[in-house]
């Protein structure tokens, strides 16, 4: 099963397709066990809209769950605008990468990527440059 549902590139466009085509998330089978018995199982909510300020925020974003029937876990279905673990978006964490695979600095990376140097180490390989 994917974890992330393609070509929904934005919150508006996921907010819209939750509203009128919610069978779009339902994966075919569980991750788990691969049993196509999934039920809906309401959904959890994330601040993933980082881009807008407070007044125009599409926050909280919600994200369905399923549970499985055979197995009794749960999983859910990610939109492609949302990253999978990750506060950030995938735009910043491509200049971040880009930057470091270029030779630049934890620092350097860190100030044009506009995140925490923790963060940036974080996200290359042990703290190292790649």
């Amino acid at each position: 099963m994917q974890r992330i549902v393609p070509a929904i590139l934005s919150f508006e466009q996921h907010r819209d397709t939750l509203q009128r085509e919610p069978v779009t998330y339902r994966p075919a089978g569980c991750p788990h066990c691969g049993l196509a018995r999934l039920w809906g199982h309401g959904g959890y909510v994330r601040k993933a809209d980082r881009d807008r300020s407070s007044p125009g925020s599409l926050n909280p974003v919600l994200i369905p769950r399923f549970f499985c029937q055979g197995c009794r876990h749960t999983c859910s279905r990610l939109p492609e605008c949302i990253a999978p673990r990750r506060w950030y978006g995938w735009a910043v964490q491509q200049v971040v990468l880009l930057w470091l695979l270029a030779g630049g600095s934890l620092h350097q990376a860190a100030v044009r990527g506009g995140v925490d140097r923790h963060t940036v180490r974080r996200w290359s390989i042990s703290g190292r440059r790649i």
